[in-house]
């Protein structure tokens, strides 16, 4: 969520660029293929960090390990219990669906769950509320995210205490697809507007949600 520098590269514990090397190849050969996937490629690929974990895992390497300052908060706020949903907003790149992982497992969920198809996750919490997990709205095209986005209206809005959203979203195109599913309802959707003046204005997030979002260079956890 924040800008990265190498000052927050990690080169201990788990997150050594070391692996195994495939049988013929330089022992760097595949560290380098595997950096080839943190930059510009024609199908930009690389904008999501699920394509990534997927060239991490081609390569047999471990990943790079960049700080996760926004992290901790996030845990804290699901680990207290607090009801209503999170969402973790920003612009391309910036580290949203990072975070999202993180914070999967951060509060028990497994990697290769994480890892196979699908951009929704699931995971029961201790308290018996669903964890539901939106790895990235961009994945779904048009009307596909009406579904995820009316279960994330629920527990906000519709008092739903069964389900914890995790969304991650870009700031412009989560105001856009509730303009338009509001429009296929025949309606103005009720989060769009505090959402906007939020994102633009600093305004206080709705009530129910908990919002990690960027600005500019700013970043910050709201509930």
């Amino acid at each position: 969520m924040e800008n990265f520098n190498k000052d927050d590269l990690s080169h201990s514990g788990n997150c050594l660029p070391t692996g195994e090397v495939e049988s013929g190849a330089p022992p760097a050969a595949a560290w380098v293929r595997f950096l080839r996937s943190y930059g510009p490629t024609p199908n930009n690929l690389t904008m999501f960090d699920e394509y990534v974990t997927g060239a991490l895992s081609r390569a047999k390497i471990q990943p790079i390990c960049l700080a996760t300052p926004l992290l901790e908060p996030m845990a804290q706020h699901i680990e207290s219990k607090t009801l209503g949903s999170m969402l973790i907003a920003g612009t391309a790149g910036d580290g949203k669906t990072y975070h999202c992982r993180a914070l999967w497992s951060r509060i028990g969920g497994d990697g290769k769950a994480w890892a196979a198809a699908g951009n929704i996750k699931e995971l029961r919490l201790s308290d018996g509320r669903l964890a539901v997990f939106i790895k990235d709205l961009s994945e779904f095209n048009g009307e596909e995210s009406d579904l995820p986005l009316q279960r994330f209206e629920k527990t906000v809005l519709g008092g739903d205490d069964s389900e914890i959203v995790i969304l991650a979203a870009n700031h412009g195109q989560l105001l856009d697809r509730l303009r338009d599913m509001g429009k296929r309802q025949g309606r103005l959707h009720p989060l769009r507007r505090p959402l906007q003046e939020h994102f633009l204005q600093a305004g206080p997030a709705p009530d129910r949600l908990a919002c990690s979002t960027s600005t500019g260079q700013a970043t910050n956890v709201c509930a």
